[in-house]
């Protein structure tokens, strides 16, 4: 008697549970496959953490980069810069050593 009415507990207690967790009474699934369990919602929360991490670490780098990059470009601007003013001075020097030249010679 005592597994009869247990299995009639059973049946009504998946009736109930479909009823309130399901949102189609018709179709029919395992509750057990649909349980969520707090280690599972943990394990995914982990996870999901633990990719958000190495998304930002992964980020990090890159705008370490980008900024060690940003700056060795304006260290070449600056070094272009001083390049093209000291080509400048060397021109003004050997026009003024060849004024010199004819002036004195």
């Amino acid at each position: 008697m005592f597994p009869e009415s247990s299995n009639h507990f059973d049946r009504d207690l998946d009736v109930i549970l479909d009823r309130i967790y399901r949102s189609d009474p018709s179709t029919r699934t395992d509750i057990a496959s649909n349980s969520v369990t707090p280690r599972k919602v943990l394990m995914r929360r982990e996870q999901g953490s633990t990719e958000l991490k190495q998304a930002l670490a992964e980020l990090r780098g890159m705008r370490e980069k980008s900024q060690s990059m940003q700056r060795l470009k304006e260290e070449v601007d600056y070094l272009q810069d001083q390049i093209d003013q000291m080509k400048t001075l060397g021109e003004r020097i050997v026009a003024l050593r060849k004024q010199l030249s004819e002036d004195g010679g």
